[in-house]
């Protein structure tokens, strides 16, 4: 011990110098290790992406990770490693056998999807969980409810028509159709007027749709250190977009709080379904606070999902006077009066507004990016490759979009590759290959619940807008403005996407 005590005492300098080494030394180890000897190893990838997650985070924190993993998958192969112990997929085999049952979980990116740690049906991987989220919450979503409330869209697509003609002729659409989508959402499931589109004030949730998102893209992506840090931070522009989560969930309870319990309209909506459900084999209600956080998960997703749907599809029809015209032509002969907009069901029956839609949510589906699953228990074959237990392994539908076999000239907007002359007639048509790599609303077990609601505004607002106006892009919005980022959902670059309306005579 006399040897040690007769050392000098280390220096600051020479102890931030250990750590360094010990730190380069746990990274060249770690990368050794990822490269050399992981089972994952064997599966082509960017170089960096097998030393370790930074190219992963790297296209995360640049939003970019659907559109890098695309280019991976032409690279490499249908299976590519992105992270290190991340794998993606663009097979069709693979990704029927990772969505379409419970075996293959939910990763813990979900987490970040949570309301104050409450689950709710996107978040949650325990399938009763959700299984009991989609029976509480399924029945305003039904057809039958669905056609009830087509009174109250069009009274909100009229308010709409309203505005454009007040406002126009040229409108930020990303924020418009904003307004629209969560009025359309608040008046037919939810059970409350917004009122944004006739009144023009937005309700306080619509400016963090964007926030929560950044949120869950730091939250996802970030180390947890890292993370962590950012949030001690004490900059306004940082707390807002940190404190967004706890927000709607106020917003959500606020809601609830307004819910009528004894709601006995005819037509259902989902915090006073919630509010009267008693399970029939337990007796039970759903807690209170869980009805809340699904609640928040319904505010957030179905206003935003819906929103980026429109702009884009609005955009092509827009940009693409060709389609614009065939469109408008159909919907004239359908709908000879503009101001009776018919439901969706009947709008479904117009093959070119259904082909519109469809290659509109093929090229511009708002959740493009990948959707994380666990390999389960004893592992699972890919492309020929072992992964063992607890890799995680995702599709994502950009890539499954623009699969040139089943879609060719996958980057052109073409609504007629959806449709097909039928005894003498056009219908709408898709044949095994496109059923099979087409889902803009997830797919499998997991897909998503308000898909009738999201379908049913798409139809009415599409009509709408080419029955009563014609569109072009203002000046200045071009294909550079609305290059997407990922932000787990798309977003125009430049955060906006102007249009010119005029109203026909």
């Amino acid at each position: 011990m006399w040897i040690l005590d007769s050392l000098p005492p280390p220096s600051a300098s020479s102890l931030l110098l250990s750590l360094i080494v010990v730190f380069l030394v746990w990274c060249l180890a770690h990368a050794g290790y990822n490269y050399f000897i992981s089972p994952l190893s064997k599966v082509p990838a960017p170089l960096t992406a097998h030393l370790g997650d930074y190219w992963l985070l790297w296209q995360g924190v640049r939003f970019n990770r659907c559109f890098a993993v695309d280019e991976s998958f032409k690279a490499y192969g249908p299976i590519v490693r992105i992270a290190s112990n991340k794998v993606a997929v663009n097979a069709v085999d693979d990704i029927q056998e990772i969505y379409r049952g419970h075996n293959y979980r939910k990763s813990d990116w979900y987490e970040g999807f949570t309301f104050d740690g409450l689950h709710n049906n996107f978040s949650t991987d325990d399938p009763k969980l959700h299984a009991f989220l989609n029976k509480w919450s399924a029945p305003p979503f039904r057809k039958e409810n669905l056609i009830k409330g087509e009174a109250a869209a069009r009274r909100i697509l009229d308010q709409f028509t309203r505005r454009v003609k007040l406002s126009g002729p040229k409108l930020e659409t990303v924020s418009l159709f904003r307004l629209l989508a969560l009025d359309m959402m608040g008046a037919i499931v939810l059970g409350c007027d917004f009122r944004q589109v006739e009144t023009g004030q937005t309700h306080p949730c619509v400016s963090d749709i964007d926030r929560f998102m950044i949120d869950k893209q730091l939250c996802s992506y970030l180390p947890g250190w890292l993370y962590w840090t950012l949030r001690q931070i004490p900059l306004k522009p940082l707390r807002n977009v940190f404190e967004s989560g706890p927000r709607f969930l106020k917003y959500a309870a606020e809601l609830y709080d307004d819910a009528v319990a004894d709601d006995d309209s005819e037509q259902l909506n989902i915090l006073s379904n919630l509010k009267n459900f008693v399970d029939p084999k337990t007796g039970e209600s759903p807690p209170e606070k869980l009805v809340i956080s699904q609640a928040a998960a319904f505010l957030f997703a179905g206003a935003d999902t819906t929103t980026v749907s429109l702009v884009y599809i609005c955009w092509e029809i827009a940009r693409t006077p060709r389609v614009y015209t065939i469109l408008r032509a159909a919907l004239e002969e359908a709908i000879p009066d503009p101001d009776t907009i018919p439901g969706a069901q009947e709008l479904k029956d117009i093959p070119y507004l259904a082909a519109v839609i469809k290659e509109g949510l093929r090229v511009w589906a708002p959740g493009q990016s990948m959707l994380e699953r666990v390999v389960p228990a004893g592992g699972a074959v890919h492309q020929g490759i072992f992964l063992p237990a607890g890799t995680i392994i995702a599709g994502q539908a950009w890539s499954s979009h623009r699969r040139e076999t089943t879609f060719p000239d996958p980057l052109v907007f073409r609504p007629e590759r959806w449709l097909k002359e039928i005894d003498g007639k056009q219908a709408v048509y898709e044949d095994a290959d496109m059923l099979a790599t087409y889902w803009p609303f997830g797919i499998g077990l997991r897909g998503c619940i308000g898909r009738p609601l999201a379908e049913m505004e798409l139809y009415m607002i599409i009509a709408t807008i080419v029955r009563r106006f014609k569109i072009k892009p203002a000046a200045g919005t071009n294909e550079t403005t609305m290059r997407p980022r990922d932000v787990f959902m798309l977003r125009p670059s430049s955060g906006m996407c102007e249009i010119e309306f005029e109203e026909c005579v």
